[in-house]
């Protein structure tokens, strides 16, 4: 299969914070945890680049 990256205007400003979106339990309680703890850290380490 060809994978190609295409220049979305979104692309790099999503971050999932649902069970899919997991890397270790996708589509479970723990995935979704996961998936929230991650979005979380990763919004507020981009908030704080933005702040200095």
């Amino acid at each position: 299969m060809l994978c190609r990256t295409w220049p979305f205007p979104w692309q790099h400003q999503l971050t999932g914070i649902a069970s899919e979106w997991a890397v270790e339990f996708p589509g479970y309680l723990a995935g979704a945890i996961e998936a929230a703890e991650l979005g979380v850290s990763r919004y507020l380490a981009l908030k704080a680049l933005a702040s200095t």
